[in-house]
């Protein structure tokens, strides 16, 4: 029950993100979405993520569309599951260096502007 009020609130300000290959979700905040292509087993496959984050909580969805020869095979699709599980554990350096400085400084910059202001205006007090 606390899961559900606390997803309900308001600080989260869910949305509709609708994507461009037919699908949608709702995500908390402005969602941001950033593709590639990954080499798999000789094809390359268009991988997207979707992302927002509020406060230190990160929400994603990643997609990626295979071309039949690999979707109607259970074995080739167990595969390539196996693979995008993989892929995480591949990235953990590039988010932490590239991405996880860019969202502290996304949620935390407009908390450092007004402290740096109110210690200009604390400055400019002092010396008059």
């Amino acid at each position: 029950m606390a899961l559900a009020l606390v997803g309900c609130s308001e600080r989260l300000e869910w949305r509709e993100f609708r994507s461009a290959d037919g699908y949608s979700v709702m995500l908390p905040g402005r969602a941001q979405t950033v593709a590639r292509d990954v080499e798999f087993e000789g094809h390359k496959l268009p991988v997207s993520m979707t992302s927002t984050g509020v406060g230190s909580a990160m929400f994603a969805l990643g997609m990626a569309r295979l071309p039949a020869v690999i979707a109607d095979d259970a074995a080739g699709r167990e595969r390539a599951i196996a693979f995008a599980n993989s892929l995480a554990t591949k990235r953990v350096i590039p988010l932490v260096v590239c991405f996880l400085p860019g969202l502290f400084v996304w949620t935390l910059g407009p908390a450092f502007v007004q402290l740096f202001k109110m210690a200009e205006t604390f400055i400019q007090v002092r010396n008059f």
